[in-house]
């Protein structure tokens, strides 16, 4: 459990620490900076999941753990989608259920990730991390456009147009059969659409 590049040299004492059963040991410089922001703020809205808290009480809650520990907007968004998309357990879900669930769900939380949607980055990074999970996750997957169609319907200015088609023009460039391009070709028909309504909206 030692960090990268670490050495018995990062460990505070070296000789009382060189037993097998001490290896476990993690001194407290060599905790990864974030990972504790990480899961403070999966917590908090895990359990904002849970009680049904609602979007303002969870913001609030979010809000001051990025000023006490000086973090980004998109610092916050990760493991706030993270957590609500595993909280689906879509992989449990019938094909029929999984569009439904994303959908009641980025419904019920999309003005919570808006609120820490503030630039065109922190788009950029909400869809990135959508896009890890799919590519990880068939179940989220089979669902990827019912997902970018929801984030895009959100109250809030979730997930702009312009990200979504900076992302499918760049997935355009990624190699035949690889997981990205699956995504591109499995969200062609919410793409579709959505240029369709750009022209309709251009010809008004």
């Amino acid at each position: 459990a030692m960090g990268k590049g670490g050495g018995a040299a990062a460990w505070p004492i070296s000789g009382e620490l060189s037993e097998p059963e001490d290896d476990e040991i993690v001194p407290e410089d060599e905790v990864v900076p974030g990972e504790t922001f990480f899961s403070e703020v999966e917590a908090t809205m895990q359990r904002g999941i849970e009680a049904d808290h609602t979007v303002e009480n969870v913001a609030l809650e979010v809000n001051s753990l990025k000023f006490a520990q000086n973090r980004t907007f998109a610092d916050c968004l990760q493991p706030l989608l993270l957590t609500l998309l595993s909280s689906l357990q879509l992989s449990t879900r019938t094909k029929k259920e999984r569009p439904r669930e994303i959908k009641r769900c980025l419904k019920r939380w999309g003005a919570l990730l808006g609120r820490f949607v503030q630039s065109q980055a922190d788009q950029d990074v909400l869809l990135a991390t959508l896009i890890s999970v799919a590519t990880e996750s068939d179940a989220l997957a089979d669902v990827f456009q019912h997902a970018l169609h929801a984030l895009y319907e959100c109250d809030a200015s979730v997930l702009s147009e312009e990200a979504i088609l900076r992302w499918a023009s760049a997935a355009e460039a990624a190699p035949c059969g690889s997981p990205t391009r699956a995504l591109l070709d499995s969200a062609a028909p919410f793409l579709t659409w959505l240029q369709e309504a750009e022209e309709d909206s251009e010809e008004d």
